[in-house]
């Protein structure tokens, strides 16, 4: 036999191969795919999408700052979880339908909750008094400002007092009041009433949706010290929530994901 009429038999065997693996192949996929079908368990374009789009619960806040920036508005319930700190800007076309009550403004959606939570305390001769809520970027850039010059004032240079003012003031764009759902309650000049209204707000806030944004000992997380008069509207099934387990706001959203529960 010569060497050419080998090699012609030996590739006519090859080709023989690959067919026969092509159909084994397509016969096998067939069988799959029926198989799925008469179980029922064909993955759906719902359920994949689903899974791809989902954060993972392991993820920290300040590794999903692109999911926060979707973020338009608390018109649905989950919005009201807007994350705004030193890490997360508030989006540049956040918008908000404001409602005003005595003389701040507020987000129209925690509106009833916080006169439900004054009358409330009303009945147990407590006053609820607001000393601010809803700012403006350049509101919240006038009160930053502000506490630079009072550190000026104490004899720090210009750049060390920026760096104090952060602590205590956030920059415009990085502050919870302009999202209308935080509410600074104080009553300045008024100790013994302020401590009461603190102390009521602290035990009972959350059966209205609101919770204590920087509590003590979470400076790590917050970014802040130890703010008794901040409140952050957050609903009431996530405030309860929060409250129970006791954390913060960033311990809360790293749990459960941006879109709540």
């Amino acid at each position: 036999m010569t060497m050419k009429n080998t090699t012609r038999r030996n590739s006519f065997a090859r080709s023989l191969w690959i067919v026969f693996a092509i159909a084994a192949m397509a016969i096998f996929m067939i069988v799959l795919k029926n198989f799925f079908f008469s179980m029922g368990n064909e993955p759906s374009i719902t359920a994949l999408e689903l899974q791809t789009s989902s954060p993972s619960s392991d993820l920290s806040p300040t590794s999903r700052p692109a999911q926060i920036e979707k973020t338009k508005g608390p018109a649905k319930t989950e919005d009201v979880l807007i994350l705004v700190n030193k890490a997360h800007k508030l989006p540049d076309d956040y918008t908000i339908d404001l409602a005003t009550i005595e003389s701040v403004k507020v987000d129209k959606v925690l509106i009833d909750d916080l006169k439900a939570m004054r009358k409330a305390a009303q009945k147990e001769n407590i006053s609820i008094r607001m000393e601010s809520a809803y700012r403006t970027k350049a509101e919240q850039e006038k009160t930053f400002n502000n506490a630079v010059s009072e550190y000026v004032k104490q004899g720090l240079l210009r750049n060390t007092a920026v760096e104090r003012a952060k602590q205590v003031a956030a920059l415009p764009g990085y502050s919870e009041h302009e999202t209308g759902l935080a509410i600074d309650f104080s009553f300045e000049g008024h100790a013994e009433k302020q401590a009461k209204m603190w102390n009521w707000l602290r035990e009972n806030a959350y059966k209205y949706g609101f919770i204590l944004r920087y509590p003590e000992g979470a400076k790590h997380i917050t970014g802040y010290t130890y703010e008794p008069w901040h409140y952050r509207y957050v609903g009431k099934q996530h405030a309860k929530a929060i409250y129970n387990q006791g954390l913060v706001l960033e311990e809360y959203l790293s749990g459960v994901g941006i879109n709540g529960v």
